[in-house]
């Protein structure tokens, strides 16, 4: 979804890896485990506030085309999160069909009902 800019509409914070500023101290042991980060589906990455979980991501996406998307409260509503998911992917894919942004507009997420258990 773009605005009339161009732009995606999601904002531009989200959608980019933080840099990495010359204070940046390299985490050699967390460094060494992307290569079997990159051989499994999903990876959690659960740590507290300044233990580098950011930093040692950004330096890894730094280093391939990886798409970056900073969580926020108002993800937490799907059609949020989608969105900015897309907006991630449209910075290294243009051509991402637009209908996938509207899948997710409001009233298009699938509705689910309550089973009565």
């Amino acid at each position: 979804m773009e605005s009339s800019s161009g732009v995606p509409s999601t904002l531009a914070v989200k959608l980019v890896a933080p840099a990495l500023g010359p204070a940046y101290l390299r985490r050699p042991r967390l460094e060494a485990l992307v290569p079997e980060v990159m051989s499994r589906r999903l990876t959690l990455l659960v740590a507290g506030p300044g233990f580098g979980k950011s930093t040692v991501v950004a330096s890894w996406a730094g280093s391939c085309n990886a798409v970056w998307y900073s969580l926020g409260a108002e993800d937490r509503a799907l059609p949020a999160l989608a969105r900015g998911i897309i907006d991630a992917f449209r910075l290294r894919v243009p051509a991402l069909p637009p209908e996938l942004a509207g899948a997710f507009s409001s009233g298009g997420a699938p509705q689910f009902e309550a089973d009565g258990s």
